[in-house]
């Protein structure tokens, strides 16, 4: 798990630094996603480690709910981030994006995207030949990451080659979309789970 919180600290950090270069709403949905990854990569480290620890006299059964608890934090905290998001591409609609440096933005975030694929593929292989479903998952989860930068490079891109400011925050538009339906299936599986377990 630490080469997914460092990989994830890295990749977000790129995307913020390409976010102030740029102004482009679409790389700050972009870096929207990361901040949820690395949230729910520090959750999963946490209820992984947490899980594990034997019960005691105030948690007789042990401490297997803390995932589901883990997992509604998630999915509250990616709620705020995706609508965060939806509030700077409606400003950015009715305002008109202010953008720059498009180019050396682009380059940024397709680098960075590129890292995820490697760390996403990394993580997946170990979590394979370790029996690992955690490690699995949050390489699964980074290659999502580094389809999602890819989809922005591209909306970015046609904006960059076109002139038509509007698809930046259309871009963002989408992906901050995608982070809600994240966040309601995490929201979803934390009821569901916490819900079982009271019964």
């Amino acid at each position: 798990m630490g080469a997914s919180v460092v990989g994830a600290l890295v990749v977000l950090g790129g995307k913020l630094v390409a976010w102030g270069l740029t102004g482009s709403a679409a790389i700050l949905a972009d870096a929207g996603e990361s901040v949820t990854h690395v949230i729910a990569t520090g959750f999963a480290a946490f209820s992984l480690w947490y899980a594990t620890e034997p019960p005691d006299p105030g948690h007789p059964y042990g401490h297997g709910k803390i995932a589901y608890l883990a997992a509604g934090a998630q999915g509250a905290a990616i709620l705020v981030a995706a609508l965060g998001i939806l509030y700077s591409a409606a400003r950015a609609l009715l305002e008109g994006p202010a953008l720059r440096e498009l180019g050396v933005g682009l380059a940024l975030t397709a680098g960075v995207a590129v890292l995820n694929g490697v760390l996403g593929r990394y993580l997946v292989h170990v979590g394979r030949r370790t029996g690992s479903l955690v490690l699995v998952s949050n390489g699964r989860d980074v290659m999502t990451d580094m389809w999602t930068s890819a989809g922005v490079v591209a909306g970015v891109g046609l904006v960059w080659l076109t002139g038509a400011a509007w698809l930046d925050p259309l871009v963002a538009t989408l992906v901050a979309l995608n982070i809600l339906w994240t966040a309601y299936r995490l929201l979803q599986r934390a009821v569901a789970g916490l819900m079982e377990k009271a019964h």
